[in-house]
């Protein structure tokens, strides 16, 4: 195939799109904080682990319950559990109401690494701070919850 053939029949992305920059940003805020959990000593901890982190508790909820919170399979829940308990962060009990059933909760690790993250989070949003400006990365923030909102609710 010519050169002209496969420029016709492959058109590239442009190399500067809202996608591409959504990407890159969340990749930067990912990383950062991921880099300061380990500084912190979490060095088991994933990006794949946030969500079911951030939706677990000392309490405990049951994988079901977890997998609905968060928007994925309980096959996907499970998986994330599992590298969770082998890391230490989070512990699964029998459920006394159901048998059949185990509850998930946080661990003392997991404690500790909700708290971490909680001022991790803090640290980076002072750094994007720094760099756009306070009412700049307000009014961003805010522009981003309007179009998640309008766009979730015009898919519904």
């Amino acid at each position: 195939m010519n050169q002209k053939a496969h420029s016709d029949w492959h058109s590239p992305l442009p190399s500067s799109h809202l996608g591409l920059w959504l990407h890159r940003l969340s990749d930067d805020f990912q990383q950062r904080t991921l880099d300061k959990c380990r500084l912190r000593g979490h060095r088991k901890f994933r990006s794949s682990h946030s969500a079911v982190i951030n939706h677990l508790d000392p309490i405990g909820v049951s994988l079901g319950d977890l997998a609905t919170r968060i928007g994925i399979s309980q096959q996907a829940a499970g998986k994330v559990v599992r590298d969770l308990e082998r890391a230490g962060y989070v512990e699964r009990e029998l459920d006394m109401s159901d048998k059949r059933s185990r509850i998930i909760r946080l661990s003392a690790a997991g404690t500790a690494l909700q708290c971490d993250m909680a001022e991790i989070l803090v640290e980076v949003c002072g750094e994007y701070r720094d760099v756009l400006g306070s009412e700049p990365l307000q009014f961003f923030e805010q522009q981003l919850q309007k179009a998640v909102g309008a766009l979730s609710e015009a898919r519904r």
